[in-house]
């Protein structure tokens, strides 16, 4: 194998580039191997079950989970189930991976993750294999390609992506933005004639090639729709179709204008579709930063960001959920603090110039690594705690292993070794560099078994991050450990006011016989943040607790006026409330004015249940009966604890009903 990714026997083949007819079994060979691979580096997370943001944007997202809804969910920002406010609560629109999850609910279920991790490992197998494909199109030698495969499969920086079942827009943003690639570069082989074997794929010929490029750009489009990373792939497909190998030998020119007419111009014409479809439903393009940042202060964040993805990349020792590395200011420590880091880069760079005008992959691998990881450097659109993450590496990563493996294929190159020999070495360094990436991967994902142990992992890599310990602090709390909770809230409050720390050292306060003192912690909530619904449930919470039942009603009826998407459940607990003063009729009129609403929550999903008791007390069995019947209904694909508690005390109720004489 050489440097340029090619042995002897795959350089030309009858007067064609290398990997010109690639159909056949490969290709579906490096997706089973990738598969397993994937699988095996995993593997403690394969059993485990939703984590994160799992819990919300699946198991309590009626939107991917009724069907009559997923029109909503495809023209609306990924967390739009949280309800309706007039305006999107992200920046985040993904149609493809909302499509993916509504698939995968209605395959899998909640009761069992198998089939969810098990789709997202064939994704990323699936990804691996077109990464191959792609190689082989640019004319990398069959060993090449199978070596970046095999790294590419078990790199530990993918853990996030594959073992994390929400991680999946990463992967298929990565598995259409290679699907586009390929066919882009076989719409253009075709239109030279380069693609005339008859292993070629269909269409192949002069002029027959324009509907594989129209496909590819349909799933370029398809790639933007995942994840917004995508939007460099128009710089992509230039790079590729420049440096890809050709029977033919066109003129600069020429080539100019191939990469004009078939990347350039198709590939902005779909950005500019997609930008104007991203405004119409979020209403702008840009997020807006959570924390302004100087241009020099980005400029240097994005420095030390960039030397952290670079040492991910080659050396990936330390494998995190979070990791500490916060926004850079422009004072002169700062300045000092980014040397290293400056220095990193600038070398990196050179070296990997040197091996680019050696080696077609290299240099491909560079445009890779470039343009799939720059929108993460614009570091001020992340959380401060969260300004990296190593899913933001997942296919950019593809570039740092081309370099490495055309810089061992160099290295083998320059010895006096023959060919058999030089292949046993090549070989070799494969298998161990595989198998030491896939035992660092398999550590890894132990942190994504649970969220206890995520949180731990997470504590563990980044000590100082509030949101970490207050994530933790929740979870513990949520394990039955409110004294572990609690101090880790309190760690958390000591390095900033965060909201999840207050909530849980107030939901601890108030389990604990202190809701006086939880009151001081979620009025500082509702101050600065008058729509947190959860806040001031809590809030009527600790009011009851203290027998201020007053209170609780007027929390309660602000939080209704001032979180209208939250009004079910805010009008579930009012209920509640108004039953506790003794006023059964107030309480049965204010759930009857919610029995239609279309919020979807375990205390809105109650309303029913508490609607019919009341009608029960009353003497109105018929109309509690019609009322169990319909929460039985509403709540049929749901099995949180209290929603099946409720259901079988209301199949028993209405059991007894029927067998009344």
């Amino acid at each position: 194998m050489g440097a340029d990714g090619r042995s002897g026997s795959d350089r030309a083949v009858d007067g064609r580039p290398a990997g010109a007819g690639l159909l056949g079994l490969e290709p579906l060979l490096v997706v089973v191997v990738s598969c397993l691979l994937a699988a095996i580096a995993i593997a403690p997370a394969l059993d485990a079950g939703f984590v994160y943001d799992d819990h919300r944007q699946i198991v309590e997202n009626r939107l991917i989970q009724d069907p009559a809804y997923l029109g909503q969910a495809l023209t609306s920002d990924v967390w739009s189930f949280k309800g309706e406010r007039g305006e999107p609560w992200s920046a985040y629109w993904r149609p493809v991976f909302v499509a993916w999850l509504a698939l995968c609910y209605h395959a899998f279920g909640l009761a069992d993750t198998l089939g969810w991790h098990l789709a997202s490992v064939a994704l990323h197998g699936v990804a691996v294999g077109l990464a191959w494909l792609l190689l082989r199109r640019l004319g990398a030698g069959r060993g090449f390609a199978w070596s970046v495969a095999l790294l590419f499969a078990v790199h530990p920086v993918h853990v996030e992506s594959v073992a994390w079942i929400s991680g999946s827009p990463d992967l298929l943003a990565a598995v259409f933005t290679l699907a586009g690639l390929l066919l882009v570069l076989a719409g253009a082989d075709a239109g030279r004639g380069d693609a005339q074997a008859p292993d070629a794929l269909p269409g192949a010929g002069v002029g027959g090639g324009w509907w594989l490029v129209a496909s590819g750009w349909l799933a370029g489009g398809l790639a933007l729709l995942s994840k917004e990373v995508a939007i460099g792939l128009p710089i992509l497909a230039a790079a590729a179709l420049w440096l890809r190998p050709s029977a033919v030998r066109p003129t600069v020119r020429a080539r100019t204008a191939e990469v004009v007419r078939l990347a350039l111009l198709p590939g902005a014409a779909v950005v500019a579709a997609y930008l104007a479809a991203r405004v119409a439903v979020l209403g702008g393009i840009a997020p807006r930063p959570p924390v302004a940042m100087s241009t020099v202060e980005l400029g240097l964040t994005a420095i030390r960001a960039l030397a952290f993805y670079l040492r991910q990349s080659f050396l990936p020792t330390l494998i995190s959920p979070s990791y500490p590395l916060r926004a850079v200011s422009s004072d002169g420590a700062a300045l000092l603090a980014v040397a290293a880091p400056m220095v990193l880069v600038v070398v990196a760079g050179a070296v990997a110039l040197v091996f680019a005008r050696r080696s077609v992959p290299a240099a491909f691998g560079i445009v890779v690594f470039v343009v799939c990881l720059a929108p993460a450097l614009k570091v001020d659109s992340f959380l401060p705690d969260h300004i990296v993450h190593d899913r933001y590496l997942y296919l950019a990563v593809l570039g740092p292993i081309l370099l490495m493996v055309s810089a061992a294929a160099r290295g083998v190159d320059g010895t006096r070794a023959g060919p058999a020999t030089r292949r046993a070495l090549i070989g070799g360094a494969v298998v161990l560099a595989v198998a030491m990436l896939g035992a660092r991967s398999r550590t890894a994902a132990g942190c994504w078994t649970s969220d206890l142990t995520l949180w731990e992992c997470a504590v563990a890599g980044d000590p100082g991050s509030a949101y970490n310990r207050a994530q933790l602090a929740d979870t513990l709390l949520a394990a039955g450990r409110p004294a572990d909770a609690l101090a880790e809230a309190e760690r958390a409050l000591e390095i900033s006011p965060a909201t999840t720390a207050l909530l849980v050292r107030a939901d601890v306060l108030t389990a604990t016989g202190r809701p006086a003192e939880a009151v001081v912690d979620l009025k500082a909530i509702v101050d600065r943040f008058p729509d947190h619904s959860g806040a001031w449930e809590r809030l009527a919470v600790a009011y009851q607790s203290q027998g201020e039942l007053g209170a609780a009603e007027s929390s309660l009826r602000i939080a209704r006026d001032r979180v209208p998407w939250r009004a079910c459940s805010l009008t579930a607990n009012l209920a509640v409330v108004l039953v506790m003063q003794g006023r059964p009729a107030d309480a049965l009129a204010e759930l009857r004015a919610v029995l239609d609403s279309t919020e979807d929550t375990s205390v809105c999903r109650l309303a029913p249940y508490y609607a019919a008791r009341l009608e029960f007390g009353q003497g109105r069995i018929e109309d509690g009966a019609a009322l169990l019947r319909d929460f039985l209904v509403r709540s049929e694909r749901h099995d949180d604890a209290d929603t099946l508690d409720q259901r079988r005390d209301a199949e028993r109720t209405l059991e007894m009903i029927r067998s009344r004489p």
